[in-house]
């Protein structure tokens, strides 16, 4: 397409909000009349994902014009004897007119029926309407000039038929006749007609006259150019009154030629201000048996508009519309136009949209034969152009016209959706009358996409014997190509779901404004449906879309027996191979199908499918034996046209199957085998041969189903109530309460479920539970040990599960739990890591069926279970032995290191501090008193450091000196009757002590002079049985040696001792405490420290060194004589035997085995 300055002259479009001047039409506008320019803008398009119907997408015929001929400007469909064409308009199209540029041109396209795989423009033919060029005159200065001008006048703008073997009208709105002395351009428009069966074409041009009388006007339009008003939707032009007297509002004129047609007289004065712009042709309908025509004029008197109505059965004889007063200026009467029956005189009467009337809210006004106005429809929102498009069908079938009205500039101003469009269906009731309350609204489905621009009828496309309907949005769909939807009517009116969407992406990717232009409601190719012609003139194309034939199938689907039951005298089939066969319940299926439709062949390939317990997607109850699953394999049959084709099969039901309540179905569902298939070779050349792949009719569900109840023990309503109820208790309802902390202690909890109450609505007794589950809802840090005790009357299984953050045990009780029946049974749960943020336990239980009570009986199915909740402590201190100082003996080394000074050997104190309760401690405080002087002040313990807190958080300890001066502010007391002072001293007594300990004395803090050790620990957690967690407060110091020996400590050995009371500051949660005695209660330790320090003492004085040695050397001396002696006496000599003279035998006493006498020495005691 060329890059004319030519756009889409029939669409308003709004720019910046402002109105701008163009050109239209090639002509200039008057600078007094203000008008909108056109904006075309294509936003992303927003897919509307819709299920196609009958119209075939896949194999459509498509015709090309040449670039820029803008082909496809206006369609129509037409039938002469026995021929179906495609009608199109390109009113840019350059023909073999002499002298003409661009005069445009109509073109009839042969729709081949046996041929349907597309063609090009090369095939379609330019119906000769008038192969003349320009008429000329003899001017006034002697030469032959054009009265006419034929260029650029966009013949083939409006194109329509009058149906099957009827007429053919086209127009030219852009046409333009001169005056006599050809200086007076007029853009009246003009009509082409070609009656059916004739060669013979009629021009119809009921605003040009003789100009030839009209010596001179005052409209100024000369100096200004040609505004064209009324062809173009952009045109907002303001009337002046430039010739309107303001007091008479009457046309100022100096010559007035009067013509008289039919009995009714006419002002034929040139000028917007009467014909001279009324651009005849911008609409053009005909009636339903083609005797009349209706031509549409929108610029006449000042843009009101004009409507011609023409009697062909009457030698042409016209009516028109009369001029009205000045507030009716720039209406655009006539810019759409259809033709129906609104009144009861059994005439066809007219719509005529008027898209500026009413403040620029839109109109349609309907005529009767006589153009007299009998009703009026007005648009709701300003600007949307209500009006634009018109069309008339019965949709809801109740033989009276409705009324189709195109708002295509309608927009959404809460969502910022401008130009999305809107279409208005009225529908006419058998008063004639059309309220607002009961007409549909379809609704655009993108901003800009200009959805109503184009409304066609499509008759009753898919023969369910409702009419239907095409609705264009040029600028929509993929890549704003442009798109069609289709809407189907019904008994109750148009579907304002819409059934198919044609995108005109899919038709071709060069196509553009798909959907400008739409007719319908014609079988071309001779199948028995209506087709689709759709103009797109941005891309110079015209398409052709068959309706592909329907296919009806009727199915049935029953059950032998419906009624399944599940006892077993009635399990009636075997399943399983010897010796492991088993008897359940079976049934049998029957399926029954028939299919039909008009143009469909007599042979058609379907599949079946049938799905067992359809409903059910996990845990089917029904199988069949020889497949073993739920859904039957693909059963692929050819089926003959309306044969009843029938199936059958037993399936079988699984014993003890859990949902005994829920009818089990069976659905069936069938698909056409091919009918969604891409084009390909083959099916192109089935479509040479006349043949369409036909399709299912999408409003007939393709999937059936059938439903066996399962008996049941509820009545002859087959609907079981029952009253279920649940209670709980704690097994030992005096046992302690729960304690933070503890883990080892189970909770037995007593549990009864019943179905034995009475309806609340009529007092019956309840009746059987089915799949009836009891829900217990565990407390956090709780958890599920198993169940014990159980009823076994009514089956009882339990599990644990956890749903999202929550923990449940769910139990199912019975299926059914029958009525009169209870159970019992006890639910064992252990604490574990209890936050202890609430003061109890709340256990959630929840019963209920699959068959559900009446609602005033659910009270008792909720029942919540507290156990309460505490926290307990018990907090204890002991010495730290192995790290404490436990004895200090000054030995030599000792006395001489430390005599004499003020330093001492150190002496370390270790205390360990542990929660042997349950419960963790927040805080707790430590008393130590230590020894560091005597009972007249002098140092004895001095404390080096602060004493330390360790394997504790936050532990920290402050010391006090208590003097005579400040020991009124303290009581020291070693067994403090103020409080229960738990004792707990766990000295350790050296075995080599040489006193008793009895008689060893005590050093301790006095009331006079003591250190005051206050200690806080930070928390402590429970079950500290390992010594090895417990807080340790070490103490360091040195002993005083001087005080020792200045206080006389030095005699005998004596204790050093330290003590420290523990108790707890606060425990950590808001809730009781248990045992609150034993949690608070005051613990005691000491620490001793054994001290002797006897060598610090001056002793006797001994015997000299020399002395002793002295005494050792004399007493060597003295043993060394004695010996001597001794050896001169002899003593060490001994005297030995003298040698043998000669060797003698003895002979043996006894022989072997002879017993000694008794006189023997052997025998004899040993002395």
């Amino acid at each position: 397409m060329d890059s004319s300055p030519v756009m889409d002259s029939r669409i308003l479009s709004k720019c910046s909000g402002c109105f701008r001047e163009r050109r239209m039409l090639g002509l200039r506008i008057n600078p007094i009349t203000v008008t909108l320019a056109i904006c075309f803008i294509f936003l992303c398009f927003r897919h509307q994902p819709v299920s196609a119907f009958n119209l075939d997408i896949k194999t459509p015929l498509t015709q090309r014009g040449n670039r820029g001929d803008m082909f496809g400007y206006s369609v129509a469909q037409h039938i002469d004897q026995g021929n179906s064409w495609m009608v199109v308009g390109a009113p840019r199209a350059q023909t073999g007119q002499p002298d003409i540029i661009r005069g445009g041109a109509v073109l009839r396209c042969k729709i081949n029926p046996h041929n349907l795989t597309g063609a090009s423009a090369q095939f379609c033919q330019i119906i000769p309407f008038d192969a003349r060029g320009n008429e000329q005159r003899l001017s006034p200065g002697g030469n032959y000039q054009p009265i006419e001008d034929k260029n650029n006048q966009w013949f083939g703008a409006t194109v329509v038929s009058s149906g099957e073997s009827g007429h053919i009208l086209a127009c030219a709105p852009r046409y333009v006749y001169l005056s006599t002395q050809l200086n007076k351009r007029e853009p009246v428009g003009t009509c082409y007609l070609a009656r059916s069966g004739s060669t013979r074409f009629e021009e119809f041009s009921p605003c040009r006259g003789n100009v030839d009388l009209l010596r001179e006007t005052v409209d100024q339009y000369h100096k200004s150019g040609y505004c064209q008003a009324g062809f173009s939707v952009a045109m907002a032009a303001v009337s002046s009154n430039l010739h309107r007297n303001k007091k008479m509002s009457e046309v100022k004129v100096i010559y007035v030629l009067i013509s008289v047609t039919d009995g009714i007289s006419s002002l034929m004065l040139w000028g917007y201000h009467r014909v001279g712009f009324c651009q005849a042709g911008m609409s053009a309908s005909f009636s339903q048996n083609g005797s009349r025509i209706l031509i549409g004029a929108p610029g006449a008197f000042y843009w009101q508009g004009q409507v011609y109505n023409y009697w062909l059965d009457l030698n042409n004889n016209k009516l028109s519309t009369r001029e009205e007063g000045a507030t009716e200026d720039n209406k655009y009467r006539g810019y759409s136009s259809a033709v129906g029956n609104f009144d009861d005189d059994k005439m066809e009467d007219y719509v005529v949209g008027i898209p500026r009337a009413e403040g620029l809210m839109g109109m349609v006004q309907i005529y009767n034969q006589n153009l007299q106005p009998i009703k009026n429809i007005t648009g709701k929102q300003i600007g949307a152009y209500f009006g634009y498009a018109v069309a008339v069908e019965d949709l809801n079938g109740d033989q009276l016209d409705d009324i189709i009205v195109g708002a295509p500039m309608h927009s959404d101003k809460d969502s910022s959706s401008y130009d999305t469009g809107r279409v208005y269906i009225y529908y006419q009731d058998f008063r004639r009358k059309f309220r607002q309350k009961k007409k549909d609204i379809l609704e655009g489905y993108e901003p800009k996409s200009r959805f109503g621009s184009a409304i066609s009828g499509l008759g009753d496309i898919n023969l369910d014997t409702y009419k239907d309907l095409a609705v264009g949005a040029p600028y929509g769909g993929v890549e704003g190509r442009g798109v069609v939807y289709i809407y189907v009517g019904s008994m109750e009116g148009i579907i304002t779901d819409v059934s198919q969407v044609l995108q005109g992406k899919d038709i071709g990717y060069q196509l553009s404004t798909f959907g400008f232009s739409i007719s319908g409601g014609h079988d071309l190719d001779k199948n028995g449906y209506p087709d689709l012609v759709v103009g797109a003139y941005q891309a110079d194309t015209a398409v052709f879309i068959k309706s592909r034939p329907i296919v009806r199938v009727a199915p049935s689907l029953r059950l032998e027996p419906d009624i399944i039951k599940l006892e077993e005298k009635n399990k009636n089939c075997k399943i399983g191979e010897d010796p492991y066969k088993i008897n359940v319940p079976c049934l049998m299926v029957r399926t029954c199908v028939e299919y039909s439709g008009v143009g469909v062949s007599n042979e058609l390939e379907f599949d079946f499918f049938w799905t067992l317990d359809a409903k059910k997607n996990i845990s089917k109850r029904m199988f069949q034996y020889i497949t073993q699953q739920p859904e039957v394999s693909e059963l692929n049959l050819r089926l003959q046209k309306e044969k009843i084709f029938c199936y059958d099969f037993i399936v079988y039901i699984l014993n003890n199957i859990r949902d005994k309540l829920t009818p089990i179905d069976v659905s069936f569902s069938y698909r056409l085998v091919g009918e969604n298939e891409v084009v390909g070779r083959k099916k192109r050349q089935a479509i040479n041969l006349g043949t369409i792949p036909p399709i299912l009719d999408k409003y007939i569900p393709s999937t059936v189903t059938v439903e066996g109840k399962i008996s049941k023990n509820c009545g002859k309503d087959e609907q079981c109530i029952p009253e279920l109820s649940v209670l709980a208790e704690r097994v030992e309802p005096f046992a302690k309460p729960i304690e933070v902390g503890s883990s080892n202690e189970e909770i037995e909890i007593s549990i009864t479920v019943r179905n034995d109450g009475k309806l609340a609505k009529d007092g019956q007794l309840a009746e059987d539970a089915y799949e009836t589950m009891l829900y217990v809802e565990l407390p956090e840090g709780v958890l599920y040990s198993g169940i014990t005790n159980a009823n076994a009357a009514v089956a009882l299984t339990c599990n644990y599960v956890t749903l999202n953050v929550s923990r449940f045990v769910i139990c199912d009780i019975g299926n059914p739990m029958p009525a009169l029946a209870k159970t019992y049974f006890t639910l064992l749960v252990t604490p574990h890591n209890i936050d202890g943020q609430s003061d109890k336990l709340t256990f959630k239980l929840n019963v209920n069926s699959s068959n559900p009570e009446m609602p005033g009986d659910t009270w008792n199915n909720y029942f919540p279970l507290e156990i309460p909740v505490r926290q307990h402590a018990v907090l204890e201190i002991s010495p730290n032995l192995a790290s404490s100082t436990e004895q200090v003996i000054y030995n030599t080394s000792g006395v001489s290191l430390y005599k004499g000074t003020g330093f001492g050997p150190e002496i370390t104190h270790e205390y360990r501090v542990r929660n042997l309760g349950p419960t963790p401690v927040k805080s707790s405080i430590i008393n130590i008193y230590w020894p560091s002087f005597d009972d007249q002040g002098n140092h004895l313990l001095k404390i080096d450091e602060d004493p330390k807190v360790l394997n504790n958080e936050g532990g920290y300890c402050e010391t006090l000196l208590l003097s005579p001066e400040n020991s009124t502010d303290f009581t020291y007391q070693e067994g403090n009757s103020k409080i229960n002072v738990l004792l707990q001293t766990k000295s350790k007594r050296h075995s080599r002590q040489r006193r008793e300990v009895s008689n060893i004395k005590n050093v301790k803090c006095n009331n006079q002079y003591c250190t005051f050790i206050k200690c806080f620990l930070g928390p402590l957690p429970g079950h500290m049985v390992d010594s090895r967690d417990a807080a340790v407060i070490k103490i360091k110091s040195h002993i005083w040696t001087n005080t020792l020996v200045l206080r006389g400590l030095t005699s005998e050995p004596f204790n050093l001792k330290s003590q420290a009371f523990a108790q707890v500051r606060a425990m950590p949660f808001n809730i009781p405490v248990d045992n609150f005695n034993e949690t608070y209660m005051v613990s005691r330790a000491e620490v001793s420290t054994y001290v002797n320090a006897e060598r610090l003492s001056p002793k006797t004085k001994g015997v000299e060194i020399w002395k002793i040695a002295l005494a050792i050397v004399g007493g060597l001396l003295l043993l060394l004589i004695i010996i001597l002696v001794l050896w001169v006496c002899g003593f060490f000599r001994r005297k030995r035997r003298p040698p043998p003279t000669e060797p003698t035998y003895n002979k043996p006493l006894m022989k072997n085995g002879q017993q000694p006498p008794k006189s023997s020495l052997a025998n004899r005691p040993y002395e």
